[in-house]
């Protein structure tokens, strides 16, 4: 129960939590974080396979989808969010296109930064927000 704790903590700052979402056990979202160096003349190539992969990974893995960004040290960091750890844990997508996907990332990245697992706590963002 850390996130309670972290909950009456935002509310004991005097900010109004009526437009927060606190996430509680059964609604346990999940997030990873990947974050990649990409070689400049593959950047189209590796933006292209990480949009069709992610498209696989969202129509057939159960994800609640991902956004991709660009640091402005040219880093790549993408933001894949899940409705539980498990269900990320369990993911598996395979098959030609997903492995194609997979390669041309491969191939496109100088680097590859270790995943970043994240327990959602606390969401503001109002693309999730219920109404």
């Amino acid at each position: 129960m850390r996130h309670k704790a972290m909950w009456h903590l935002l509310a004991a700052t005097g900010l109004s939590v009526g437009h927060f979402e606190e996430n509680s056990p059964g609604n346990s979202m999940f997030v990873a974080i990947y974050r990649w160096r990409v070689q400049p003349d593959r950047e189209r190539a590796f933006v292209q396979a990480w949009t069709r992969l992610t498209e696989l990974i969202f129509q057939t893995a159960g994800s609640l989808g991902s956004r991709l960004h660009r640091g402005d040290d040219g880093t790549f960091l993408a933001y894949a969010q899940w409705p539980d750890r498990e269900l990320w844990e369990k993911s598996t997508v395979d098959g030609e296109a997903a492995a194609a996907c997979r390669r041309i990332m491969r191939e496109s990245a100088t680097e590859l930064t270790p995943d970043l697992r994240l327990e959602v706590i606390v969401d503001t963002l109002s693309c999730t927000r219920r109404a």
